[in-house]
């Protein structure tokens, strides 16, 4: 009993520790959104890697901002693909891209150049999908594009479960970048995406990556 009593004292810092923990881990994860967040903003200003033969550019569906950045890097790199990764099952490459990407110049140039994988509806399926395309396309480097709150989870995926790639982070502004000057409703949607994310992320570090072989 005096044991049991010995050890229960120990309960509260045990409990504050891990409070304190998970409050380092999230600034540390926000801090990296920020940093995103303000390299999103210099558009295709913000690669300086020099382009390569084998060099792809992937791009994860979800914010509407992804799309049209992916084919505006594209048009000034003109990298080997561009790969569009989990556009839902049925829908169509011009119906996507008629859907989000305004902007049509030089596109029968680079259409050739664009793959849509429809089966991923989530990250990890994102990256396992991505990675059986771009091994048939002998892709050696990755240009990832994504939001920047899900920048950090999406390059942490990816170099799981395909390591033998380099990569190179591509994150596009959404309204986390704005956080700060939201509308109090619009504010909430945010915050609240900030945090699913965390949640997400930190599932996968803690469960996800121990159980996934590369």
């Amino acid at each position: 009993m005096r044991r049991l009593i010995h050890r229960l004292k120990w309960l509260p810092w045990a409990i504050l520790l891990l409070i304190t923990a998970f409050i380092i881990d999230f600034a540390f994860f926000f801090a990296q959104c920020r940093r995103y967040s303000e390299q999103s903003l210099l558009g295709t200003e913000q690669l300086k890697t020099p382009i390569i033969q084998n060099e792809a550019i992937v791009v994860l569906t979800g914010d509407r901002n992804r799309i049209p950045k992916a084919v505006e890097l594209l048009r000034s790199r003109n990298s080997k693909i561009l790969l569009i990764s989990g556009g839902g099952k049925g829908i169509k490459l011009v119906e996507l891209i008629n859907s989000q990407v305004q902007n049509r110049e030089n596109m029968q140039e680079i259409w050739k150049k664009i793959i849509l994988e429809s089966s991923s509806t989530s990250t990890i399926e994102n990256a396992r999908e991505s990675q059986k395309i771009l091994a048939l396309q002998h892709i050696g480097r990755v240009i990832l594009i994504t939001s920047e709150y899900h920048m950090p989870r999406s390059l942490l995926v990816f170099k799981t479960i395909a390591p033998e790639m380099e990569y190179v982070a591509y994150p596009t502004p959404s309204e986390v970048s704005n956080i700060g000057a939201l509308h109090p409703e619009k504010l909430f949607d945010a915050g609240f995406k900030v945090l699913t994310e965390y949640a997400k992320l930190f599932l996968f570090k803690n469960y996800f990556l121990h159980h996934l072989a590369p």
